[in-house]
């Protein structure tokens, strides 16, 4: 638990089974649970309601994680499989490639993607320095990305993020 140090100025972390269940809790009773905290009770497959407070949330997670604690590390898998998926989401769609050399990638791709290059070039990862190294992976692996209409759609898209966040901007 993170909380303000008058002695220090700063925040420190006290180790949450240091703390009071009922002091720990205290003002979560009111706040709406986190996405992270029902993410991690849909993989458990807990069921909850859409008003639970964090508390409640936080309650639910420490049973699930008692009653299944060979879980966890296959959650934690889970979860660093879905970071590692955002990163190089990211990294397909700002490629320079795209609009230029190929079209818009879908979520779909990116994931099969990683997929095969885990399990056919698993240090890939040192091999790729960014996002057009993973997009040259994913022109192999989908020729149709370097078609006409797909890198005008992908223009399309871009020229009108680009507009979009100019207009933010000046704003």
């Amino acid at each position: 638990m993170i909380v303000d140090c008058p002695a220090c100025k700063g925040q420190i972390e006290i180790p949450r089974h240091t703390v009071e269940k009922s002091e720990y809790h205290a003002p979560l009773r009111s706040e709406q649970a986190t996405d992270a905290q029902k993410g991690k009770l849909r993989f458990y497959r807990v069921r909850f309601s859409d008003n639970m407070t964090k508390a409640d949330a936080s309650n639910l997670i420490d049973d699930a994680m008692a009653r299944y604690p060979e879980k966890e590390q296959k959650y934690q898998e889970w979860k660093q499989a879905e970071e590692d998926f955002a990163y190089w989401y990211l990294q397909a769609v700002k490629s320079d490639l795209v609009g230029n050399d190929m079209g818009m990638p879908t979520p779909e791709m990116v994931r099969e993607t990683i997929g095969f290059l885990n399990v056919w070039q698993p240090d890939w990862r040192q091999e790729v320095s960014g996002g057009n190294g993973f997009s040259r992976f994913l022109i192999a692996r989908y020729p149709n990305l370097q078609n006409g209409q797909a890198i005008e759609a992908a223009r399309i898209a871009d020229s009108t993020v680009r507009q979009a966040e100019a207009d933010f901007r000046e704003f």
